[in-house]
């Protein structure tokens, strides 16, 4: 009897074992299959990284999937970004008083332009990436896109920030034109005053509705315009982070390969406080789903679009 029970817990403890050992073995299978292969290691060919070059590394590495990928980060803008300092710079707090929290700062635009117009329109942001997804290369050949933009009475320094933004961390291949469709605005500084300080951007071009449209007609007018391969519409009062193109890009044309799938990527969307325009982070996924996903930082989630940015082919469209 006590020879049966001795092969009972051998059995029992080979079995906890087994449970405890084999999802470790399919994690690690995952994480080698998900992350190690797909960094900028696993490419074929030398993993070389160079910080010295101006615009993107020029040394394309060739995938097992036959796709040459570069690395697109602009590192010499990266390191003028992390020199800068003053105020709202790294995306840190204007130092804001008390006597300069004036309630018509906030009537007109929902945020304090007043704190927006002592904030350079150069003013740089932290890299807020998963290193994970720092490492990720991108296809060498990604589609062009139109940045569409959208507004009505926005702010000045609002609106130019956002420009500012996409030209400073957007590599120049990708863009091919941004455009600024103002619905209607009765704002002097977004007429003559706008068409004047956008003559210095080549890229970018404004449309102008003759009635009040709203919001969607208004993406709608920019997009019917719109030149480039992919659609980027963004909000007229945001801010382009480090290398935010490439992965949107390198979306559109995964998909576009594959007969029957289509996708609307939106990328990560982090909150400026209204009041002192700081960047602030959280998490909106529960924390179970996250946790599952904890191997895969690159992956999209597929849910409800926010609005804020959306990158799409025409044909969702026309």
């Amino acid at each position: 009897m006590r020879r049966k029970e001795k092969r009972l817990l051998q059995f029992a403890g080979l079995l906890v074992a087994a449970v405890l050992f084999l999802p470790n073995v399919g994690l690690w299978s995952l994480y080698r299959e998900r992350v190690l292969e797909n960094s900028a290691d696993a490419a074929d060919g030398p993993g070389v990284f160079s910080t010295k070059q101006g615009l993107h590394q020029k040394v394309a590495q060739v995938g097992s999937d036959g796709v040459r990928r570069l690395d697109w980060h602009d590192y010499k803008a990266m390191r003028r970004d992390a020199a800068r300092v003053g105020n709202g710079e790294q995306g840190k707090p204007f130092p804001l008083t008390e006597t300069d929290r004036v309630d018509q700062a906030y009537r007109e635009n929902g945020f304090n332009i007043y704190v927006s117009n002592r904030i350079s329109l150069n003013r740089s942001l932290p890299d807020i990436r998963h290193e994970n997804c720092r490492q990720k290369l991108y296809a060498e050949k990604l589609p062009n896109t139109s940045i569409i933009i959208p507004f009505h009475n926005e702010g000045w320094s609002s609106l130019l920030r956002t420009v500012h933004s996409i030209i400073n961390r957007s590599p120049p291949p990708l863009v091919a034109e941004i455009i600024l469709v103002d619905d209607f605005s009765d704002k002097e500084h977004l007429k003559g005053a706008l068409e004047e300080y956008m003559k210095r951007f080549p890229k970018v071009r404004i449309l102008r509705t003759k009635k009040r449209e709203g919001l969607i007609r208004t993406r709608l007018l920019g997009a019917g315009a719109a030149k480039g391969e992919v659609i980027t519409f963004l909000d007229s009062h945001c801010e382009a982070n480090v290398n935010w193109l490439p992965p949107l890009l390198g979306h559109q044309q995964r998909s576009s390969r594959v007969e029957g799938v289509h996708g609307i990527p939106v990328g990560p969307i982090y909150h400026l406080d209204e009041d002192v325009l700081q960047m602030l982070v959280w998490q909106r996924e529960p924390s179970g789903p996250r946790k599952l996903r904890w191997l895969q930082k690159q992956q999209p989630i597929k849910g409800t679009l926010v609005f804020y940015l959306k990158n799409s082919n025409h044909y969702y469209y026309f």
